[in-house]
């Protein structure tokens, strides 16, 4: 691998709800959210919120297997995303400093603008 094109993923699943509402925050902690399922299996099943399996969380957070072997990133999140929190992208971006990474919001955009369609750029 080259590259990565990260089209507003997350990058840190203990944070997904971090920027928005109590409520919204409050929902991540379900196990019938969709990360949680992701990671620890549906709720009926023996699965879990992301909070109550800590190890497998961490081991799923792209920000885990940042390594001087990491290749480039290009990180697309619109700062008006009401979906994944673009603090997501901030993280992981963070975490790809040691690479010299830059980060360029697109401000006032939401997941899925058109601003990221490479046809309409």
């Amino acid at each position: 691998m080259q590259a990565v094109v990260d089209l507003y993923g997350l990058s840190d699943l203990t944070k997904v709800g971090a920027d928005f509402s109590a409520d919204i925050q409050k929902a991540h902690q379900s196990p019938a959210i969709p990360e949680a399922m992701l990671v620890n299996g549906i709720p009926w099943q023996g699965g879990g919120a992301i909070s109550a399996y800590p190890e497998k969380a961490k081991r799923a957070n792209p920000i885990t297997w940042i390594s001087n072997k990491t290749p480039p990133f290009l990180l697309m999140n619109g700062d008006a995303d009401n979906v994944v929190s673009p603090s997501q992208s901030t993280l992981l971006h963070e975490a790809l400093v040691a690479k010299k990474n830059t980060v360029h919001p697109l401000r006032g955009e939401r997941g899925g603008s058109r601003r990221f369609d490479v046809v309409s750029a």
